[in-house]
């Protein structure tokens, strides 16, 4: 009970820089479910209690850093990942699976994970670390591991119009795996190295710059609704 409401507090300070304020946001993707982020590398750690001078900024009465901000669309995109692997399980043993219910897991991806989160980081957040020569080698294999899953994600929609069910497994697989350990990389490494190097006023402008990408109600809509069906989740959630 108390890491829910740690989680909805969280949301609370989120809202000054999001276009869904936390009602609506929960409305849509439902709370965060610690479970999503335990296979197979692990729970993430929380950031947003660690108060250490040069990362916070103040923002009305609330604090946010952009690592906080990327680390909340993880959250959001692990789940996702839970309903990508029950589904190519299903396919691997010849249950069906519905061509509808595919076809919105992968518009989530390229929506949200893809043109949302990485377009935010690729714009706004490596930019600033290009400045540091020391973390020329770590952004060139992060935006390696993007067009990585940009063509992974494209090998599952192939799968998917040619009706291959043993592609689709393979991608979904590879997938799953690749995204699970980037993420677990930028929470742990990058996102540590971004709050000891980036001063205030440059995680002032990732953040102005983050403010400039909307968010769609519609690329996570769905995730409930696949969470319930292929998860059986999704009961309680906060009105």
């Amino acid at each position: 009970m108390m890491r829910r409401h740690n989680n909805l507090r969280m949301h609370h300070r989120f809202r000054e820089r999001c276009f869904l304020t936390e009602r609506q946001f929960l409305r849509f993707v439902g709370p965060f479910k610690e479970d999503t982020m335990t296979k197979p590398v692990g729970a993430l750690k929380e950031r947003h209690n660690d108060k250490t001078a040069g990362g916070f900024r103040e923002i009305g009465k609330a604090f946010m850093k952009c690592t906080d901000h990327l680390t909340q669309d993880h959250k959001v995109i692990l789940r996702a990942l839970d309903i990508l692997d029950h589904m190519a399980l299903r396919v691997g043993n010849n249950q069906p699976v519905d061509a509808e219910d595919v076809h919105a897991i992968l518009r989530f991806f390229r929506a949200f994970a893809d043109d949302h989160h990485q377009a935010k980081e690729e714009s706004a957040l490596f930019p600033e670390l290009r400045t540091l020569p020391t973390q020329q080698g770590p952004l060139r294999q992060m935006l390696f591991e993007h067009n990585q899953e940009r063509s992974l994600v494209e090998g599952l929609e192939e799968a998917l119009y040619t009706k291959k069910g043993g592609d689709f497994v393979y991608f979904a697989d590879r997938l799953s795996s690749l995204l699970r350990n980037h993420i677990h990389k930028e929470d742990h490494i990058l996102f540590d190295i971004v709050e000891r190097t980036l001063s205030a006023e440059q995680d002032e402008r990732v953040m102005a710059e983050f403010a400039k990408f909307e968010f769609n109600p519609s690329s996570v809509a769905d995730l409930r609704r696949l969470e319930w069906k292929y998860l059986r989740r999704g009961a309680s959630v906060c009105a």
